[in-house]
């Protein structure tokens, strides 16, 4: 099964797997599994960096995300951004895009975030 992955599912994902909910837990270990990360995310990553928010360095970060068969980096195109536009409701340019992703593909994502639940309870594992 396909999942798109929220920037902090990511982050934690490679960085403090504890803070995954038991269910990303048991999605991760599945070998089958592919997921995609929204671009948008890891340009996320490299801001959170950047404004101290997050403590890693993005080359060995990007290297990591590479070694991983079942992880696979998905484009910001012209049906996302279409999609992306419609979500109003957040300000939030990171989550627009990201949620985006999972609204144009049908595909389910892994995100605590309140504001994806709320907007797309139906894609959304937490």
């Amino acid at each position: 099964m396909n999942y798109i992955i929220d920037t902090h599912v990511l982050i934690w994902r490679f960085v403090e797997p504890s803070r995954l909910s038991q269910k990303q837990k048991i999605i991760f270990k599945k070998e089958t599994n592919q997921f995609l990360v929204p671009s948008m995310s890891l340009l996320e990553v490299q801001y959170l960096t950047e404004i101290g928010r997050v403590k890693l360095e993005m080359g060995d970060f990007l290297i990591a995300l590479k070694n991983q068969d079942n992880f696979s980096i998905a484009s910001f195109d012209e049906g996302i951004l279409l999609h992306s536009l419609k979500l109003t409701s957040n300000r939030d340019p990171f989550d627009r895009v990201i949620l985006a992703h999972a609204l144009a593909t049908s595909t389910k994502i892994l995100t605590r975030d309140r504001w994806m639940k709320e907007t797309a309870a139906h894609l959304v594992i937490d």
